[in-house]
């Protein structure tokens, strides 16, 4: 492969900012930039001005973030609560047939307009695009597909048939139009991605047509940041639990009765929490074996879990068909998984691959109370090979495709 052919690749979000959306595709570039020469697009923020990004990206470049900060906060004050009801009117009005909650909507003109800058410049083999916001990977595909460039589109999280990015309130009038860029994009993408299995067979069943050029690129982990693993006994006791990440909206009754009931069985424990939302674990009561830390790099963190008798997962149930990276990397590093969650395919992989113990939010009570029964036939795999969701070699999946 030529190393002289360039690419580029347009996140909106992008490392330092550790959200998944801007770390799926800061890991997929490092890779990438060791076939490629690589340019990036992304939205303004000082953390990336200040970045050096030299020894991957050739060039970054900057659109503007208009979107009105207030609408991604999560705790508000009462002078916030008005500022966001007004902003949100804004957008209504502002834009009337367009989903005010797509963090892109004030900037496509401007975005539009640098791509077109960008393509004159550069003699680009590929573009990557990854959303959401879901306006971006229209406009871009847009561009891309008058200009007979090719482009790669990565869905991160479900379009129109999610529950996320509003697509659960807004107008018909409003869903209509998302319906009609997203058919655009899936109709002018040379390439469609997707991390999780439902999300590609919905779309796949949707778009048979397409069907050929959708594909399942899963959440992957950084070889580069993983610890060096100790050999360690693995006691399946309670002592020592990690958490980490986001606490999401709908786990907090089973979270909370999850440490009512350990409480009330009377077994010793110790849970560390590295939290960036702290407002939202205002319902664990406090008290010495509850223990909250702001978050940390992934490399000291997987340390932290590795050290741990148990990584604790809760999730809701619009995520329970959902392997996240924070899994793998849980796997990778060989610490057992509690996992508190709705049957689907992420409790599936996990109790199939033994890899930790399922248990269902109805049932906390009855399996903790007999916790030793619950774990009496359970045995780590500590042999489970997940090496093929490296980011290196899902790259390798990507240039297959591509070639």
């Amino acid at each position: 492969m030529n190393k002289k052919s360039k690419i580029l690749v347009v996140s909106h979000l992008f490392y330092p900012e550790i959200k998944i959306g801007g770390n799926r595709w800061f890991k997929f570039t490092n890779e990438l930039a060791k076939f490629y020469t690589v340019d990036l697009l992304t939205s303004f923020s000082k953390e990336k001005r200040d970045y050096d990004y030299s020894q991957k990206i050739q060039k970054v470049y900057f659109y503007n973030n208009s979107y009105p900060k207030v609408l991604s906060n999560i705790k508000l004050s009462f002078w916030q609560k008005i500022n966001y009801r007004l902003s949100l009117l804004f957008l209504k009005l502002y834009k009337p047939s367009k989903n005010p909650y797509d963090k892109g909507i004030l900037d496509e003109k401007s975005i539009e307009k640098k791509l077109n800058e960008l393509l004159k410049l550069n003699d680009y083999q590929q573009v990557f695009v990854t959303g959401a916001p879901f306006s971006l990977t229209y406009i871009i595909v847009k561009v891309c597909s008058k200009n007979n460039i090719k482009v790669w589109t990565d869905l991160r999280d479900p379009w129109i048939w999610g529950v996320g990015y509003g697509m659960t309130i807004i107008s018909t009038k409003r869903i209509i139009t998302e319906k009609e860029r997203q058919d655009f994009v899936i109709k002018n993408s040379n390439f469609i991605s997707v991390p999780v299995e439902t999300m590609h067979l919905h779309l796949i069943n949707c778009y048979k047509e397409f069907a050929n050029k959708i594909h399942l690129l899963p959440h992957g982990f950084d070889s580069e940041i993983m610890p060096k693993l100790q050999k360690k006994s693995l006691k399946h006791q309670l002592n020592e639990l990690i958490f980490g990440g986001t606490i999401y909206d709908g786990v907090e009754s089973y979270m909370s009765l999850f440490f009512r009931v350990l409480e009330n069985r009377k077994l010793p424990y110790n849970f560390n929490l590295y939290v960036s939302n702290f407002e939202k674990t205002t319902f664990l009561n406090s008290n010495e074996s509850i223990n909250f830390y702001k978050p940390i790099s992934s490399q000291l963190f997987l340390n932290k879990v590795h050290e741990s008798n148990f990584y604790l997962a809760f999730y809701p149930n619009v995520y329970k068909d959902y392997i996240s990276t924070k899994i793998i990397e849980i796997i990778m590093v060989k610490t057992p998984i509690i996992l508190v969650c709705p049957e689907g395919k992420l409790s599936s992989y996990i109790t199939s691959n033994h890899l930790g113990i399922h248990i269902l939010p109805e049932n906390i009570e009855n399996d903790i109370m007999n916790w030793d029964l619950l774990i009496k036939d359970f045995y780590y795999n500590s042999e489970f090979d997940a090496n093929n969701l490296s980011y290196a070699n899902l790259t390798q999946k990507i240039l297959k495709i591509i070639k």
